[in-house]
């Protein structure tokens, strides 16, 4: 059996057969695809390794049984005049071989995929990962307020029609994209079971008492390149915090891009001495270090899904503050939950957190609520589902 899967993730190719990640989508990653069919067929963008690229830090994507099939740009009002009609000739050429169809969230890939699919009769499966209407109308620019709505339509369309659906949120996604097929929750979180002495060791960092010059350090995980994750917000809540505490706070940033955009309003804050930007690390062990090394998390997003990274940070015990955008407020409760784009709000529910001397108790609620969220819980879901989309193709293909 083979399976197309269709996502606008970026893959950096090292040469014809090498292609790497920055974050998701290691090897790794696609573990519950390989097991229900012989080859995956991952669709997506590409660009080239550079010299500024550090492999030690990036994820191979490909191995036994997945190919990554690169396809030109199609994610600007000139990708999609030029290479439109190449994209759609390759897409069709892809959905042709496959026996069925995965489309991830709504990228133009998985569009063209999945209406080239639904035309060729064959079985198609939605990962809903996140909301395109909150993407893309808070992405940064008037023409791509103007799309959101056609985006938000395509997904719309997208859920009703497809066999099997597949959330990450349990109650914003479902909601907003109501599916007909067959469905399943479960976010695309993969963290093992922490152990006991994780929340220990958390606990013991928060009851400790440096001095009122040692900085409380606020960790934040996004991508650079957009204003999505609410870096800016969080940068706006520094300067607030800092104006309002005895104690210096430190932001540090974990993410790939380009944080040149972000330093016009760091120097404006005058806050050039606490904000770092950290690059990339590898997933898995290295970011829950990370994690570890941290006083709190934020997550001010104007879009998400049911961030990773804040179930990542919560199995850490770190006392956590998020927007409410997407399927965070699932996560945290609404004491520290701020309406997307308030820093004001931001920086008082900390500083309130702090006075009230709360935190302990946040991280103990973060660490057991992320046991919601580990591997030993969702993959018997996945597999289900999966398993469920694998006989489902077997059938049609049967008939």
């Amino acid at each position: 059996m083979k399976i197309l899967y269709c996502h606008d993730n970026t893959y950096i190719q090292n040469s014809e057969t090498t292609f790497y990640s920055e974050g998701q989508f290691s090897y790794a990653y696609w573990a519950p695809y390989i097991n229900i069919c012989d080859e995956l067929i991952v669709a997506g963008r590409g660009r080239a390794l550079t010299e500024d690229d550090d492999l030690s830090v990036l994820n191979k994507s490909n191995g036994e049984g997945v190919s990554i099939q690169i396809l030109p740009n199609m994610n600007s009002p000139l990708g999609l005049l030029h290479n439109r009609s190449v994209v759609q000739e390759r897409v069709e050429a892809l959905v042709e071989e496959a026996d069925a169809v995965i489309v991830r969230t709504m990228s133009e890939i998985g569009w063209l995929a999945f209406k080239v699919a639904r035309k060729r009769g064959k079985p198609i499966a939605h990962e809903i990962a996140g909301c395109p209407w909150d993407n893309t109308w808070n992405h940064g620019s008037l023409l791509a307020k103007l799309y959101a709505p056609l985006r938000y339509c395509r997904m719309k369309k997208l859920a009703q029609k497809a066999d099997y659906v597949l959330y990450v949120s349990k109650e914003f996604l479902p909601k907003r994209y109501p599916a007909t097929g067959t469905t399943a929750i479960a976010s695309n979180v993969r963290i093992e079971k922490p152990e006991p002495s994780v929340l220990e060791r958390r606990l013991e960092r928060i009851g400790s008492s440096p001095s009122s010059d040692f900085p409380i350090e606020i960790g934040l995980i996004g991508h650079l390149d957009h204003k999505l994750k609410g870096i800016d917000i969080a940068i706006k809540a520094l300067s607030l915090l800092n104006a309002d505490s005895d104690r210096p706070f430190i932001l540090k940033i974990l993410g790939a891009g380009n944080s040149s955009p972000y330093r016009p309003l760091i120097h404006k804050c005058n806050l050039q001495n606490h904000v770092r930007f950290e690059g990339v690390l590898t997933s898995g062990d290295p970011v829950l270090h990370w994690l570890d090394q941290i006083d709190l998390y934020i997550q001010p997003s104007f879009h998400e899904g049911v961030p990773r990274a804040t179930i990542e940070a919560m199995s850490r015990g770190c006392p956590a503050f998020g927007s409410n955008a997407g399927g965070i407020p699932e996560l945290l409760p609404p004491a520290y939950i701020h309406k997307a784009g308030q820093a004001e709000q931001l920086a008082e529910q900390i500083i309130q957190s702090i006075k009230d001397k709360t935190l302990a108790s946040q991280a103990q609620e973060n660490f057991k609520k992320s046991m919601d969220y580990t591997h030993d819980i969702l993959h018997p879901i996945r597999e289900q589902f999966w398993s469920g989309f694998a006989g489902f193709i077997q059938d049609k293909t049967a008939s």
